[in-house]
């Protein structure tokens, strides 16, 4: 088993969350970490990169609530976000 390989998923994955416009790497990195990475093993690179970018669509942008968003997840933040907009176009 190649130990190293879940490593180079992971780092593979904070590359590309570096990349994402809008994204505050720094704390996502460090959310992700703490409240995911080192709380599982994984056992190859494609089982890692699968499992966290499950965790990052499924539960970090979805229903983790962010204090820059208001205490919304990122998700609601945006819908509400493009409401209001929407409403205050139409005024």
């Amino acid at each position: 088993m190649n130990h190293s390989a879940p490593r180079e998923a992971i780092a593979d994955m904070m590359f590309t969350l570096k990349r994402r416009p809008f994204t505050h790497t720094s704390g996502v990195n460090s959310v992700l970490k703490v409240e995911y990475i080192h709380r599982h093993a994984f056992a190859t690179r494609t089982e890692a990169r699968i499992r966290i970018a499950t965790w990052i669509t499924d539960f970090y942008n979805s229903r983790r609530l962010h204090s820059v968003c208001g205490f919304k997840s990122p998700i609601d933040y945006e819908h509400s976000y493009k409401a209001n907009l929407t409403e205050e176009l139409a005024a």
